[in-house]
């Protein structure tokens, strides 16, 4: 497979929508020169787990028939960030992509989440019809099976399936603004790092961009309300499986004013609507943090 111009080689032409996907991450990811030509990454230089899965084929002799391009000659031993940097001198740089292909891939998976929930509620829905007829005469039973149909189509099926997908979601998140932070404290020497703080995960990092790093990139950040948004629903998950009888009133009340969340008895309900907003601005923040951390790196690099 041939992302980017990472590796030489003959091949049929790539349908459209593969095409788009690689532009995007392209895109994403970027590669500037240096003055003097030779193509340096705007990554982070950390460990990439892509990139020495990529680098380790080659290596092992798996991509049978692809060759690097001439007069380029990979390392016999590297570490990581020999490796890291052996992905920018083939031509693109991969230690950023991977957040962002996490994120394409929790993308089709929430479309197969909704998929998923639509044909059990169908065939729930079946079943009960069945029901009907067998119980007719049994009114007690008829009312108990509704009520369970509806309980899993309202409450158990959004909160069982949504919930985890918050969850991963949230994970992509805070692994690459401290991916990210942990690059910038290396290459500013800071003496404090991210969890010398204490307190809530995002005012951590708008404290320690603000005070330590002394950047005002987290100080008005696209999609913040979003966020905060998902890291209360996902903390409810994580903590209490998604029930809210520890909650107060008010904490409940901002809840409900969220679009998309429900409150079901105690349990907390996520609908499509909120992870699809959810996963938009995950993806609008990390493009926005990304792109800056790289400027600021091209403006270190270039001094």
């Amino acid at each position: 497979m041939r992302r980017g111009g990472l590796i030489s080689v003959e091949q049929e032409p790539t349908p459209a929508p593969a095409r788009l996907m690689r532009s995007n991450l392209h895109n994403r990811v970027g590669v500037f020169s240096d003055p003097t030509g030779s193509a340096w990454g705007q990554g982070t230089a950390s460990r990439s787990a892509l990139t020495h899965y990529l680098l380790d084929r080659r290596r092992a002799g798996t991509d049978k028939g692809k060759r690097l391009p001439e007069g380029k000659r990979e390392p016999e031993t590297c570490d990581s960030e020999e490796k890291a940097m052996a992905s920018v001198r083939l031509g693109t740089d991969l230690r950023l992509v991977e957040i962002f292909l996490e994120l394409e891939i929790l993308k089709k998976h929430l479309s197969v989440i909704d998929q998923q929930i639509g044909r059990l509620v169908a065939m729930g829905e079946q079943n009960l019809h069945a029901d009907l007829k067998k119980y007719a005469g049994d009114s007690d039973k008829l009312n108990e099976l509704i009520a369970i149909f509806e309980w899993e189509r309202d409450v158990m099926y959004p909160r069982m399936f949504r919930g985890p997908f918050l969850m991963s979601l949230y994970a992509v998140f805070e692994s690459a603004v401290r991916e990210v932070t942990l690059s910038m404290k290396n290459k500013k020497h800071a003496g404090i790092a991210l969890d010398d703080l204490h307190g809530d995960f995002l005012e951590r990092i708008r404290r320690y961009y603000r005070h330590v790093l002394k950047l005002d990139w987290l100080d008005n950040p696209p999609a913040w309300q979003e966020m905060v948004a998902l890291t209360l629903t996902r903390h409810l998950f994580v903590n209490t499986n998604g029930r809210t009888d520890h909650l107060s009133k008010e904490e409940k009340d901002r809840l409900r004013e969220m679009k998309g969340i429900e409150i079901h008895g105690d349990q907390l309900t996520v609908e499509a609507i909120f992870v699809e907003k959810a996963h938009a601005a995950v993806l609008h923040f990390l493009e926005e943090f990304i792109r800056r951390y790289k400027a600021w790196e091209e403006e270190r690099f270039l001094m």
